[in-house]
């Protein structure tokens, strides 16, 4: 599986140089597509068509950066899923969100904010992770916001948000740089451990002190402490 999606990467950036060409997708209810040997991602778009402009190079970002995910995200017998589907909603509210490997996002939301592709890569991470068991939605948030901030936008300028007044499990940027700060001061493999037991169904709350030498509650403390 490794040796197969490094191959993806090679194909992608291949794909990319050559400029993406859009065609009709095969597939129905696809308006435009990019294929390699193992992934397609197609894009629908639904009272959205002024967004093809737009969802060009966010086709892009996908079609790189979904197989990075992929392999960042390991685990034993595991093989992503190969077809990805994006659907741009003019009615849908909110922002975005991911049914099993459908990507839904919010059209009115992306016209006013065009630049915030991170948002994308988010929801791919949810599209990668495929948890099937009932998992800590604080967790499944928070790492797919890990991937985003410390991966695609690492040199964003954020501030960070002091965990003073709040809980690890509020999820997202919080929880994203909580696991940050574990994996840069106590053990750097972290991530995927805890990938593999989420997706597998056998996490739970001890694999912290297993990893790190501390309970999950003495983290917590000795990362707001960080902050002062």
């Amino acid at each position: 599986m490794t040796n197969a999606w490094s191959e993806t990467l090679k194909s992608v950036t291949l794909v990319l140089a050559s400029l993406l060409l859009w065609t009709v997708a095969p597939a129905a209810r696809a308006d435009r597509v990019i294929s390699t040997e193992h992934i397609t991602i197609s894009v629908t778009f639904h009272g959205a068509d002024d967004m093809k402009p737009w969802a060009q190079k966010m086709l892009a970002v996908a079609a790189r950066w979904y197989p990075r995910i992929c392999l960042m995200l390991p685990s034993k017998g595991f093989v992503p899923p190969s077809h990805v589907l994006i659907e741009i909603d003019s009615k849908m509210k909110g922002v975005a969100y991911t049914t099993g490997t459908t990507v839904h996002l919010a059209a009115p939301y992306f016209r006013k904010h065009p630049a915030d592709i991170g948002v994308i890569v988010h929801e791919l991470t949810h599209v990668a992770q495929q948890y099937h068991h009932p998992e800590p939605g604080w967790l499944v948030e928070g790492l797919a916001d890990y991937v985003r901030y410390y991966y695609y936008e690492p040199r964003a300028r954020r501030p960070h948000i002091n965990p003073a007044g709040h809980k690890y499990t509020e999820g997202y940027q919080l929880t994203a740089e909580f696991l940050h700060f574990i994996v840069q001061r106590y053990n750097q493999n972290f991530i995927r451990v805890l990938n593999a037991r989420l997706r597998q169904g056998t996490y739970s709350e001890k694999l912290f002190k297993q990893m790190t030498g501390h309970t999950l509650a003495k983290l917590w403390s000795l990362y707001g402490k960080s902050f002062r």
